[in-house]
């Protein structure tokens, strides 16, 4: 007598069950996870489960059909799950008072209901990939509505008023065509927007004031400039506009959102540099900014003074950009975080702060000698790295080694742990031989490996890996922090420094012994790299340079 379970969550007692009709008062739950054959049920298949609470419904590989339109839904149904619901809407005397949480993705849905309902007690709705879906009731009666999901609703075009408490809308790949200032005016909790893909999103409302907003996804719209009013977002952190091909400018106005961490800007191939156009120079004043992305800006001709704190720059693909103003710590603080190790913020193993100018084929001898400069300042911290287009390794590397891979016999008393502060790379990355107006270009990785050896011993001292895609040679350089103040090298007849490389990618390397002297030698242009001071300083999370090795963070980095 399966009829009468409470709980029904094996398949064939389901199947039997709903194909039977043998439903009764007593089942309070339903979960059909699976069937091995498709389910053909009566309109009127739960018409006495006046008690149930919860209904899911996902079948992976079989149908379920009904014969007919669904005649009746238990008012009691608290969460309602139904992947590829095959009707038009839901039941017209369904009153979904006592709802929580509504998951029809994938549904035949065209409507939900007619009319306003009281939904008191509904908090989540969830319909992405219901393409047929075009209309969404009035939700103004949903006061704990905390989340939306209309993603690949590709025949929803417009959005009723929304209530205050909803947290999470997310609208990728819709139809959407406008946000109306009356659908979203009252949404003062809302945290997440994401309109990507909405190709025919042209504008956001010109009074947008959603100042909980933490993240604004609007990539790949048809977005043509950004609202005055988008200073009312004082509390954003992350704004993509990846692939906004019409938008031209970035408005000053932004730089007034100082909690802002993330910006995305690229293949925004209109933004270029004039006094209309382009990345206005206030970007210096987001102190809070982190991740900068402006690849394949192909207009844009030059960076402004980028923030303190950045962490990872990717110009790459900026075809014309011959110009960049970093100010003086740019490179020397924070960090850029390996994006497929994001849990631990602070281990440096996984991270390299990494500034990436690929294929920037009209850099200028200023960039290259801002970036080198900033590479100088304080002791070139082990997380930097940078990339440029250039196949001349330069002077400053005072060994350089053409080929692959190559060994060094290092000097006599090379080694002495109060005054050697590590070993400065180089090396020249082959060009892939691909036409530099692709988007998509060819892969390889670049690993790199140096190794101290001795007639006894073989000490590790860094893994550098990266992935490559250039149409030109380019110079990948990085420091590597060295600490093996346990080992005595004055023991040893000779020392040897090994550089290996694989994949054939590496052309030519320069190598520096970096020691306390430099720092009291003036480079080129009158400045003094202050290494003494890295070597002392506290770490960014307090710690010292001491205790920060001692602690085995700083042993291996790899960048992916």
């Amino acid at each position: 007598k399966l009829g009468e379970h409470s709980r029904l969550w094996i398949s064939q007692d389901v199947s039997y069950v709903l194909n039977n009709n043998k439903g009764t008062e007593a089942i309070e739950g339903i979960y059909l996870p699976r069937i091995e054959e498709e389910l053909h049920l009566r309109p009127d298949v739960f018409g006495d489960m006046c008690k149930l609470r919860l209904l899911q419904i996902y079948p992976f590989h079989c149908k379920v059909y009904i014969n007919g339109a669904l005649k009746y839904l238990p008012n009691s149904l608290r969460y309602l799950f139904w992947a590829d619901y095959p009707g038009k809407s839901l039941p017209s005397n369904f009153n979904a008072q006592n709802l929580v949480e509504l998951h029809m993705l994938r549904s035949k849905l065209e409507q939900l209901w007619d009319g306003v309902q009281k939904l008191g007690s509904l908090k989540h709705i969830n319909l992405h990939h219901s393409i047929l879906l075009s209309k969404i009731p009035n939700l103004s009666l949903a006061p704990k509505l905390q989340s939306i999901n209309l993603s690949y609703c590709y025949n929803l075009k417009s959005l009723p008023k929304l209530p205050g408490n909803v947290e999470e809308l997310l609208l990728d790949f819709s139809g959407i065509e406008q946000i109306p200032s009356s659908s979203i005016e009252s949404l003062c909790n809302l945290r997440i927007l994401s309109l990507c893909y909405c190709k025919r999103l042209a504008s956001l409302p010109s009074n947008i004031n959603l100042k909980a907003l933490e993240e604004l996804n609007l990539v790949e719209t048809s977005l043509q400039e950004l609202p005055s009013t988008i200073e009312n977002l004082i509390g954003l952190r992350h704004l993509y506009l990846n692939g906004c091909k019409n938008l031209e400018v970035i408005p000053k106005i932004l730089c007034k959102l100082t909690r802002l961490q993330k910006l995305f800007l690229p293949y925004c191939s209109k933004l270029k540099n004039n006094i209309f156009y382009g990345i206005p120079s206030s970007i210096g004043n987001l102190y809070k900014l982190k991740f900068l992305d402006i690849s394949y800006c192909r207009n844009l001709q030059s960076l402004p003074q980028l923030p303190l704190f950045i962490e990872y720059l990717n110009a790459k693909g900026c075809l014309s950009l011959e110009m960049v103003s970093t100010s003086r710590s740019t490179l020397t603080l924070g960090r850029w975080l390996d994006k497929y190790n994001t849990d631990n913020e602070y281990d440096t193993d996984i991270y390299r702060r990494k500034f990436s100018f690929v294929n920037c084929s009209k850099w200028g001898e200023n960039a290259i000698s801002n970036i080198f400069k900033e590479f100088l300042y304080k002791g070139m911290k082990p997380q930097v790295v940078v990339c440029y287009p250039r196949h001349e390794i330069l002077k400053w590397f005072n060994n350089q080694y053409e080929g692959s891979s190559t060994t060094i016999r290092l000097p006599p008393n090379w080694y002495n742990p109060k005054t050697f502060l590590g070993f400065v790379v180089s090396v020249v990355v082959a060009d892939k031989n691909i036409d530099e107006d692709e988007d998509e270009e060819e892969c390889s990785e670049l690993m790199c490996e140096l190794h101290l050896m001795t007639n006894k011993d073989r000490f590790r001292v860094d893994v550098f890996e990266d992935m490559v895609t250039s149409c030109l040679d380019h110079i990948v350089m990085w420091y590597t922090y060295f600490d093996h103040s346990e080992a005595n090298f004055e023991r040893y007849q000779e020392t040897l420094l090994e550089l290996k490389s694989y994949n054939g990618v590496v052309k030519r390397w320069g190598v520096r012994m970096l020691y306390l002297k430099d720092a009291l030698e003036e480079s080129d242009d009158g400045t003094t790299a202050n290494f003494e001071s890295w070597r002392t300083d506290a770490m960014d999370d307090g710690t010292t340079n001491d205790e920060y090795h001692s602690s085995g963070r700083g042993k291996k980095r790899k960048l992916l």
